[in-house]
């Protein structure tokens, strides 16, 4: 299944984030913290009709002029992408990965895996065409928790 298995990538503009206090016109010196990405690895097994992945990521934490917290929460997005003339998204997750920087430490370095990431075999030309993007994602899961849509009148 490796050589059908799709390949990893880190999102375009997803690869680094860059934490303030300050939301508008934020300076390098209000940095709190970056995270960058170092690493991205995968693993593939075919159950029955189900691609089921196993996607690790390595990144580092890197305390800013501003003062960084004793423990950062690293908001993590993985997409399995079917790319083409019109992308589509086939599953996504996410999760925040709380991450220690103690006192007086410059940086830390930081490993997840997301051994969940499963979905329906393509056709194995279509395969081909899937991809698995990291990013970090820094609105996460606020959209996930949209208050269900007010039924009103019909017009």
């Amino acid at each position: 299944m490796e050589d059908n298995c799709p390949t990893v990538d880190i999102r375009a503009g997803a690869g680094t984030l860059a934490v303030t206090d300050t939301v508008q016109r934020a300076t390098a010196s209000d940095v709190r913290y970056q995270l960058t990405f170092v690493q991205v690895a995968r693993q593939c097994a075919l159950s029955g009709q189900t691609v089921k992945m196993r996607v690790g990521v390595q990144g580092r934490a890197v305390a800013g002029p501003a003062g960084a917290p004793n423990q950062l929460e690293v908001p993590l997005r993985y997409a399995v992408v079917r790319e083409g003339p019109e992308p589509k998204t086939i599953t996504t997750k996410f999760k925040r990965l709380p991450v220690d920087l103690p006192p007086g430490t410059p940086n830390t370095v930081f490993t997840d895996i997301e051994d969940d990431l499963n979905f329906p075999l393509p056709p194995v030309d279509e395969l081909v065409a899937y991809v698995v993007y990291v990013g970090f994602d820094e609105f996460g899961d606020r959209n996930d928790r949209r208050p269900p849509a007010k039924k009103g009148k019909a017009k």
